[in-house]
């Protein structure tokens, strides 16, 4: 998603895609992509919960543009040192700590809707949760999940190559992102283009899980599995937020 592919020339000496690789060369390398890719929910599930159990989530609330533009200059941080052993898996995992944190608003908004409250205990200070229920959330989770995993299961089993659907996923994003950005000055006109604006990023992110998955499978430079883990943490990450906000949605009428 993130990633520009050079052709086979412009790659950097002793470097081959996957599709060029040994078979043993690109099983090690999914392998890794995968790996990096289960670690990174597994930090953002961590930073999400320690962001909530802290009150740090405060932070984003009052600081809303300086978190967004650390939400989008991550992902550049992350492919900048994306070839170097040590730092780039570092870097990745650096920015799946701050995406969870970022993104528990949410799940948080998400717990509070459900007739939850948050109060800080006189005694120790934390903030504690209570009256609530994660239910949306573990519901959005567990659909990504089932989403997620059988979209990965069925480019796979497929073998079929859906780069051919890069251009049109990058203009639909292109768009959706202007038309997200015009609803936040002025909203939504109503409930319904609301929700449809939802189900379509969602769509449009089961497109980049097909589409960045069969990249893995051939295109990615084998060196290349933090930039790889990165496409798919992203894709999985904004497919849970968007059906978290659809459920939400869908709670409210």
């Amino acid at each position: 998603m993130a990633y520009q592919f050079p052709n086979s020339q412009a790659m950097p000496l002793g470097t081959r895609s996957v599709a060029e690789s040994m078979p043993q060369e690109r099983l090690t390398f999914i392998r890794k992509v995968y790996s990096l890719f289960f670690v990174s929910l597994l930090l953002a599930f961590i930073g999400g919960a320690a962001c909530i159990k802290t009150g740090g989530f405060i932070w984003f609330i009052q600081h809303p543009i300086i978190a967004l533009v650390i939400y989008f200059a991550g992902v550049f941080v992350v492919q900048a040192v994306s070839r170097t052993p040590g730092i780039n898996a570092i870097a990745l995992f650096a920015y799946a700590v701050f995406t969870g944190a970022y993104f528990s608003l949410i799940a948080l908004a998400s717990y509070l809707m459900t007739g939850g409250s948050l109060v800080q205990d006189k005694v120790t200070r934390e903030l504690v949760l209570s009256g609530g229920s994660w239910n949306l959330s573990i519901q959005a989770f567990g659909l990504t999940l089932a989403v997620f995993g059988g979209l990965t299961l069925f480019a796979f089993v497929s073998r079929k190559d859906f780069s051919f659907l890069g251009g049109f996923l990058f203009m639909a994003l292109i768009l959706l992102i202007g038309l997200g950005i015009i609803a936040m000055i002025f909203g939504f006109p109503s409930q319904g283009v609301e929700m449809l604006f939802l189900v379509a990023v969602t769509v449009v992110m089961c497109g980049y899980v097909l589409y960045d998955t069969s990249n893995i499978m051939r295109r990615y430079p084998t060196n290349m599995a933090v930039s790889a883990a990165l496409a798919i943490y992203l894709d999985f990450i904004i497919i849970f937020i968007y059906i978290l906000r659809i459920l939400m949605e869908m709670q409210r009428r």
